[in-house]
């Protein structure tokens, strides 16, 4: 997860990012939130609500699940 987390960094710019609320059941976790951010490479934004669902296993995250308005962000890392 550090790595995924490195990378996606390394790409884009968060400006907002707001979780909202987290529901937990099991060994799953999931968060609902809102993010708003920017590309690096082409500096067109992206904006979306999501939900994030982790499964924890013996204190460590073993899967990770995101949903997104993908064709968003998609559109955003894609040169005008």
């Amino acid at each position: 997860m550090a790595k995924f987390f490195q990378d996606l960094a390394g790409s884009l710019e968060f400006l907002r990012f707001e979780p909202g609320e987290f529901i937990a059941r099991g060994d799953k976790v999931v968060a609902l939130g809102h993010f708003v951010g920017s590309m690096k490479a082409t500096g067109r934004s992206f904006e979306s609500d999501w939900a994030m669902v982790f499964t924890v296993r013996d204190g460590l995250i073993t899967r990770f699940m995101e949903f997104a308005d993908s064709a968003g962000i998609y559109a955003a890392f894609s040169a005008a």
